[in-house]
């Protein structure tokens, strides 16, 4: 019965795995929403109640179709419109094309199996397209004899093919890190994020151990640790508030929130008073929580807007002047692309100067409430060097900027603290710590 209503409806029934399936369902998803992996992958296949039944390995095979698809989506569908010729493919159709192109050219899959799923896929969309999805793939093995059309050790582009960049954004890369670390950097963010945790008595930075993992998670639900990459904790000693009132622009969920009251806690022996600032309403919720987890003191959430302080001062929202300041600037994500795959095919080369103009513009607002012997950490987990450095050094060519001078960010005495991107390692970050002489 079941057989006979799908064939009328023009869809069979598929001989798919699970995992494709469910690795379909969701890539399609994320590009009708314009939502997030990480989110959807959450939500449906590792919360407390997933939506989706699968056994490990096919939950494990799914997840990693899902990243590996979105994280080289603009790659694939470059292949695929070669592999087309001419016509037009139905985003749908392709959606199921992309993640067999996907286990062709980056998994190296059995070229066999991959174009047979690889139809029962389409398959499953519409029965009347298996011939053209057919002929598509296997156009797309021929393909990978010559894939990535030219040598990566000598050629920018063909390396930009390789690791699934944009051209534009790998030409940036390599402009701003050097040949080398961006070709690490490339190849690092098409890894697996390793994950850090932070020890909130000792400040230790741990890294991961498997075995460890149910040591961890009990540790995490009575606020002894907590999750948060190396280089984050890094960046939240670097503007350890030994003095209030503080301010952080930028608090998000509150995770360098915890580090920065706990940090400050160990060096005084008390939590200091910090405002967190975001702009967004319901990250404040999320905060909150995050305050009782943790049992935070004096942590003050506000929404606001940080390039105008000025409006918050007045309204009594804020005071006047701080101690500190530690600005989590919004950026173009790029050295967290492990963890956020769909950021190098969404972003535009015209954002990173719009969010560098944003960063200058927080950065100008809240210098004019440090008190004489106060700093600003400005942060950001970019790679780029217009969101970093040119930042930095626009401001200190202003008015505000006048009345500060960069301290060194590392006990090397390094001028910036900057984490480069290789395997294995954490997120790339960057910080500056100014500060203003009294």
């Amino acid at each position: 019965m079941e057989s006979d209503r799908a064939s009328r409806q023009g869809v069979t029934l598929s001989k798919a795995s699970p995992g494709r399936l469910v690795a379909l369902n969701i890539t399609r998803k994320i590009r009708e929403r314009n939502a997030y992996a990480h989110e959807l992958i959450e939500h449906e296949l590792r919360g407390k109640a997933p939506h989706i039944e699968l056994t490990t390995e096919e939950r494990d095979f799914a997840i990693l179709l899902i990243k590996g698809v979105v994280s080289t989506s603009g790659e694939l569908d470059q292949l695929l419109d070669m592999a087309l010729e001419s016509g037009h493919i139905k985003p749908k159709i392709k959606d199921a094309l992309r993640i067999s192109t996907y286990e062709i050219i980056f998994l190296n899959k059995e070229p066999h199996a991959a174009v047979s799923q690889g139809v029962e896929l389409v398959g499953s969309l519409s029965s009347y397209v298996t011939g053209f999805a057919n002929k598509v793939l296997r156009n797309v093995v021929r393909l990978k004899e010559s894939f990535p059309f030219g040598d990566p050790l000598k050629d920018l582009q063909a390396l930009a093919h390789k690791q699934a960049f944009p051209l534009w954004l790998a030409q940036r890369l390599e402009q701003d890190l050097g040949c080398q670390a961006a070709a690490l950097f490339m190849e690092a963010s098409n890894t697996t994020a390793p994950l850090f945790l932070a020890d909130i008595n000792t400040g230790e930075i741990i890294k991961d151990h498997p075995s460890k993992l149910l040591d961890y998670i009990a540790k995490i639900k009575t606020g002894e640790l907590i999750v948060a990459d190396a280089s984050a904790q890094q960046t939240a000693k670097l503007a350890t508030p030994t003095q209030t009132p503080f301010l952080e622009v930028g608090s998000g969920r509150g995770t360098k929130t915890v580090l920065l009251s706990k940090n400050a806690q160990r060096e005084t022996g008390k939590q200091p008073h910090i405002y967190a600032l975001d702009l967004h309403p319901f990250k404040q919720n999320i905060l909150k929580e995050r305050i009782a987890e943790y049992s935070l003191e004096n942590v003050h959430p506000i929404t606001g807007d940080a390039t105008k302080l000025d409006e918050l001062v007045e309204s009594n929202s804020l005071p006047s002047k701080f101690s500190g300041a530690l600005i989590d600037a919004p950026c173009s994500g790029t050295g967290t692309m492990r963890r956020n795959p769909e950021i190098r095919w969404r972003l535009k080369h015209t954002e990173v100067s719009d969010m560098a103009a944003q960063g200058l513009s927080m950065l100008k607002s809240v210098s004019e409430h440090i008190a004489p012997k106060g700093f600003v950490v400005y942060s950001t987990c970019s790679a780029l060097k217009e969101e970093n450095e040119q930042v930095i050094e626009a401001f200190l060519s202003t008015d505000q900027g006048s009345a500060f001078v960069i301290e060194p960010a590392t006990t090397n005495g390094d001028k910036y603290f900057r984490s480069a991107l290789e395997p294995g390692s954490p997120d790339s970050h960057f910080a500056a710590r100014l500060v203003r002489p009294g």
